[in-house]
C-alpha cells in the first residue's frame, strides 16, 4: 500500500505534497515531540556513524522500538542513519497506522551521544546506494518508500532496488547523481501520490543524466492473480494504494513478475501524467495516446443497431509535442517524440511538407529510430500526424549554428536568449559534439600533447575560429596541410576532430554530399583528408563553394530557382599535393582568391618528426601519433561543449576580446607594405593566433599563455617565405611557374639548334628529337644554359590566368627575363634553322638565382 506517514517537507515539485497535515502526521510530529522534548534543538547528527557507536536503540514512548529499520549507507558502505517504522494501532479508529521518522546518532547538547530522531542532512543518499555503485550495469528500481524497496529486492532481482528517503514526500532532497548514465525503472503505487512521487522522480532521474527512464506501474502487474500456478485476471478493480509489496503478501515470486511482465509487454515508457494529459487534447477523439502507443478510434455497430467505439493499436508510443516554423513564419514542421524498444526516447524535427508526397520519407526516419508500425497503417500514420494540433510552438533553423543569439546544434542550443524551443527541422546527423571522457582526461590525453608542436596548436586552434567567424563577421577560409604519406598530416585533422567530437570527412565526394556536409558543420569546421582521391574540377569546384559558403544554384520542379544554401566554417584539409598542384593536373590554373582562402601550409615542422616539432616522451614520432589517435576516438567533445558554453554565455565580450589580440598580433607580425593578398592571410592568422590564445585563457587548452599566438607567428612567417616574399600572388605565382617550366622541362622540350657546347659552331649537332617543344637553349660563354621560350608556350604555361604586364615587368625585373628592344618582354632571335622570331629569354642561372633574389 502507500508508504505511510513522514514528517512534512516542503516540496517545489507539486504543490499537493505542501497540503495541511493529516491527522496521522500530526500524531506522528507529536510523538517525536514527546520523546525528545528537553534536546530537540541541541542534537547534531554525525555522519557518518562512528565505528564506536552503539547498536540503535530509540524508541517511542508509548509504542516501543520500532518494527523495523532501514538503514541507509554511503558509496562506501558507511552506517548513515537509519529510517524506523513504527506499525500501531490508531486509539480513536482502532485501525492500524505506521509512523515513519528518521534517526540519526547525534552529538547532544549535554556532552553525550546517543540515537535521536531527526532529519539526515541533504542531499540524502538513497537506499541500497553500496549496491547500486557496486553493479554499475544494472538497471535501478525506484520504489515509494522502504518496504517496497525490500520487496522489489526479491521480486526483481535482475534490478537493484532502492528508494529515496521520505518515500514520496521530498525526493528532491536526495542525491539522484548515482542514477547518471544508468537506466531507470520506477515502480509507482496505485493512487495520485505515486503518480506525482512518479512524475518528481522521472524529472530527477532526467536532470541527473539518467539515459532512460521506464515505467513498472504497481496495478499493472496487480490486474492478475495466481491461482494453481497459472495467471487470470483479477475480478474486479485493483486496490487503491495497490504497490509492489502487495504483490509479495499475495505470495508472488521473482518467477511470477517475471512471467507477467513478459505478458504485457513491462516496462513502459515513463510518460509524465501532465504531459500525456496535454498531448491527448492535441488530438481531438479520434486518436489516444498512451504509454503503450496510439490508437485510433472505429465505429462498430451490433446486431442491434447500437453505435460503440473501439479502439485499435496502430504504433508504439508517437506524440507530436511541438510545431515549429522559422522566425519568417515558413518551413513549418512538428516535433514527434517516440521511445525505442530499448526504452529510450528521441525525436524526429519533420518538415510538414514531407506530408504533400506518399510518407515514405518520413516514415523511414521514424521507423529507422524504433517506431513500430502496424501493417497496413500508412494512412492511420500520416491522418494521426496532420489532425495532431500541439499548443506548444518552436522556432526551427535549418542547419546548426547560430541562431539569434544561441548556438544551435542537433541535441542541444547553447544560450537562453529565445522564449520558444530553438530546433533543428531537417534530418542532420549527429556530427558533432559527441561527447565522451571529460574536459580534464581530453586535455591531459591530447591537450597537453599539442603543446609545443606548432602544426597540433594551428589546426585545433584553426577549429575553434568556426563559431567566431558570425559573431566577426569573416569569410570562410581554410588551412590545407600538404606533405609526404609518411609525414603525419592526418593527425592534424585528427586532435581537431576530438576537439568538437566530429568525424572527418573526404575531399572524394558528390557535389550534393559536399554541400550536405558544408551545411551539417555550418559555424563550426569541416575536415576533409586526401586530396589527392579527387580530381582537378572537384578540386575546384569544392574549394570555391567551401570558400564562398554558398551551394551550387538549382531550379525547382516548377523551374523556379531554389534558395540557395549558405554556410559559414572553417575546414582543415590534408594531401600530398597542395591546390595549385592539382588543379594543374586537370589543365587549371588557381586564382588568387583561392590562395587567400585556401592556405597551403607545410606539414612538414622540419625538426626530423614530420609533423612534430616535439614528441615529448615517446620514443618516435609514430608512436606519439598512434597515440593521439587512439585517445582521439576516447576523449572527444568536452572541450567544444565547455567552449561553446563560454562563447554564448557573452558573445560581446568575446568579440572585445578577439578584435583586441587580433589587432595586436597584426601589428606585431604582418608587414605594412605587404600586398593585399598576404595582408588578408595574415588576418587569417591573427584571427586564428587570437582564437587559440581565448581557448588558453578560458582554460580549455593547456598550454602556457602566447604559445598559440607564437605559433601561428613563426608558421606565419614560413608561409610567406615559400610564396616567394610579401608580393602579389600573381607575381610569385609567375616566378614559380617559370621556375618550374625550366625545372621539370629544361632537358625534353628545349631543342638545341646551336649544338650542345659553347665553342660549336656546327648547328647540324643536335640533341635528339624534342616532343611537345617549349623553346629553345643554348649554351653562353661560361658553359650555362639559356632559355628562349615560345610565346605560346609563355603565355599559356607562365603567365595564364594572371595580368600579363605587371607579371612580366615583375619577371623583368627580379632578372628571369631579358628585356628587348622598344620596351618589348621578348627578343628577337635568329634560331639556326628556322626564320627571326620572337621569343621569351631567359638567363642563365635561373634556377640557381631560386634563392638568392633579395624579395625572397
Amino acid at each position: 500500500m502507500s508508504h505511510g506517514t513522514a514528517l512534512p517537507e516542503q516540496n517545489s515539485l507539486d504543490n499537493s505534497f505542501t497540503a495541511p497535515l493529516t491527522q496521522e502526521e500530526v500524531m506522528a510530529a507529536q510523538a517525536e515531540i514527546t520523546a525528545n522534548s528537553k534536546d530537540k534543538k541541541e542534537k547534531t547528527p554525525i555522519i557518518p556513524v562512528p565505528a564506536n557507536a552503539p547498536s540503535c536503540s530509540f524508541a517511542l514512548p508509548e509504542i516501543g522500538k520500532p518494527s523495523v529499520l532501514y538503514p541507509y549507507h554511503n558509496a562506501v558502505g558507511q552506517l548513515l542513519g537509519y529510517i524506523a517504522r513504527f506499525d500501531t494501532i490508531n486509539p480513536e479508529t482502532s485501525e492500524p497506522k505506521k509512523i515513519i521518522l528518521p534517526v540519526c546518532f547525534c552529538e547532544l547538547s549535554n556532552g553525550k551521544r546517543g540515537w535521536r530522531s531527526v532529519g539526515m542532512p541533504k542531499p540524502r543518499p538513497l537506499y541500497n546506494l553500496l549496491e547500486i555503485t557496486a553493479r554499475a550495469d544494472t538497471p535501478i528500481l525506484v520504489a515509494e518508500g522502504e518496504k517496497a524497496a525490500e520487496a522489489g529486492k526479491l521480486l526483481f532481482p535482475d534490478y537493484i532496488s532502492t528508494t529515496p528517503m521520505h518515500g514520496a514526500k521530498s525526493p528532491q532532497h536526495t542525491d539522484w547523481s548515482p542514477v547518471k548514465g544508468r537506466t531507470v525503472i520506477i515502480t509507482t503505487d496505485y493512487d495520485e501520490a505515486g503518480g506525482g512521487f512518479g512524475d518528481a522522480v522521472h524529472n530527477l532521474c532526467i536532470a541527473a543524466g539518467a539515459v532512460r527512464v521506464l515505467h513498472l506501474p504497481a496495478e499493472e502487474l496487480g490486474k492478475f492473480q495466481w491461482v494453481e500456478g497459472k495467471p487470470v485476471r483479477r475480478e474486479g478493480a485493483v486496490p487503491q494504494g495497490y504497490d509492489i509489496a502487495d504483490l509479495l503478501a499475495d505470495s508472488w515470486t521473482a518467477r511470477d513478475t517475471a512471467t507477467i511482465m513478459s505478458l504485457v509487454n513491462l516496462p513502459l515508457p515513463y510518460i509524465r501524467q501532465d504531459q500525456l494529459q496535454i498531448l491527448q487534447k492535441s488530438l481531438g477523439g479520434a486518436f489516444r495516446l498512451t504509454p503503450r502507443g496510439v490508437e485510433y478510434a472505429k465505429e462498430v455497430k451490433d446486431r442491434d443497431g447500437n453505435t460503440s467505439t473501439e479502439w485499435h493499436w496502430f504504433c508504439s508510443y508517437l506524440a507530436i509535442t511541438h510545431q515549429t516554423r522559422d522566425p519568417q513564419g515558413h518551413n513549418w514542421g512538428c516535433i514527434l517524440e517516440l521511445v525505442d524498444n530499448d526504452g529510450v526516447r528521441k525525436e524526429y524535427v519533420m518538415p510538414m511538407a514531407l506530408l504533400a508526397g506518399d510518407g515514405v520519407p518520413y516514415r523511414e526516419e521514424l521507423l529507422s529510430r524504433g517506431l513500430k508500425l502496424a501493417p497496413k497503417a500508412n494512412n492511420v500514420l500520416h491522418s494521426y500526424i496532420t489532425v495532431a494540433n500541439p499548443k506548444a510552438r518552436a522556432i526551427c533553423t535549418l542547419k546548426p549554428g547560430w541562431n539569434n543569439g544561441n548556438f544551435v546544434l542537433p541535441n542541444r542550443v547553447y544560450g537562453t536568449t529565445s522564449r520558444e524551443r530553438i530546433v533543428l527541422q531537417q534530418d542532420v546527423p549527429q556530427t558533432i559534439l559527441k561527447q565522451q571522457g571529460t574536459l580534464a582526461e581530453w586535455q591531459q590525453n591530447i591537450g597537453t600533447l599539442c603543446a609545443g608542436n606548432s602544426r597540433l596548436m594551428l589546426a585545433i586552434s584553426t577549429a575553434l575560429c568556426g563559431p567566431l567567424l558570425h559573431l566577426l563577421g569573416e569569410e570562410n577560409f581554410g588551412l590545407h596541410f600538404a606533405g609526404g604519406s609518411s609525414v603525419g598530416k592526418t593527425t592534424a585533422l585528427i586532435v581537431a576532430a576530438s576537439f568538437y567530437g566530429i568525424a572527418m570527412g573526404s575531399w572524394r565526394t558528390t557535389d550534393n554530399a559536399a554541400e550536405s556536409l558544408a551545411r551539417q558543420a555550418n559555424d563550426t569546421v569541416l575536415l576533409l583528408d586526401e586530396l589527392s582521391q579527387v580530381d582537378a574540377h572537384a578540386a575546384d569546384a569544392m574549394s570555391y563553394m567551401l570558400g564562398n559558403g554558398t551551394s551550387k544554384a538549382r531550379a525547382r520542379r516548377d523551374g523556379a530557382a531554389r534558395t540557395v544554401d549558405r554556410f559559414r566554417l572553417v575546414f582543415l584539409s590534408s594531401g600530398e599535393t597542395g591546390l595549385a598542384a592539382k588543379m594543374m593536373e586537370g589543365g587549371k590554373t588557381a586564382k588568387a582568391g583561392q590562395s587567400v582562402r585556401f592556405i597551403e601550409i607545410a606539414a612538414d615542422a622540419g625538426a626530423g618528426y614530420g609533423l612534430f616539432d616535439t614528441i615529448h616522451d615517446f620514443p618516435d614520432s609514430n608512436r606519439l601519433a598512434i597515440a593521439l589517435k587512439a585517445n582521439a576516438h576516447t576523449y572527444t567533445g568536452a572541450a567544444a561543449d565547455a567552449y561553446l558554453q563560454a562563447l554564448s554565455a557573452d558573445p560581446a565580450a568575446v568579440v572585445e576580446r578577439i578584435i583586441a589580440a587580433r589587432k595586436a598580433w597584426a601589428i606585431e607580425h604582418i608587414s605594412a607594405d605587404s600586398d593585399g593578398q598576404v595582408l588578408r592571410v595574415g588576418q587569417k592568422f591573427a584571427l586564428i593566433a587570437a582564437a587559440g590564445e581565448l581557448g588558453i585563457a578560458l582554460g580549455l587548452l593547456p598550454w602556457p599563455p602566447e604559445s598559440a599566438a607564437n605559433a601561428c607567428a613563426r608558421i606565419f612567417r614560413d608561409w610567406v617565405a615559400t610564396r616567394g616574399g610579401t608580393q602579389a600572388y600573381e607575381l610569385t605565382e609567375a616566378e614559380r611557374r617559370l621556375r618550374l617550366l625550366i625545372a621539370q622541362h629544361g632537358s625534353s622540350r628545349f631543342e638545341t639548334p646551336w649544338g650542345c657546347h659553347s665553342n660549336d659552331s656546327n648547328p647540324s649537332v643536335m640533341d635528339a628529337r624534342v616532343l611537345n617543344r617549349a623553346g629553345f637553349k643554348r649554351l653562353n660563354g661560361n658553359d650555362e644554359w639559356e632559355y628562349y621560350i615560345l610565346p605560346a608556350v609563355f603565355e599559356k604555361e607562365v603567365i595564364a590566368g594572371l595580368p600579363e604586364k605587371s607579371v612580366k615587368a615583375y619577371l623583368a625585373e627580379c632578372k628571369l627575363l631579358a628585356k628587348g628592344g622598344a620596351g618589348k618582354f621578348s627578343v628577337s632571335v635568329k634560331v639556326p634553322g628556322h626564320k627571326s622570331m620572337r621569343l621569351y629569354h631567359v638567363p642563365a642561372g635561373v634556377l640557381d638565382m631560386e634563392n638568392d633574389h633579395a624579395h625572397s
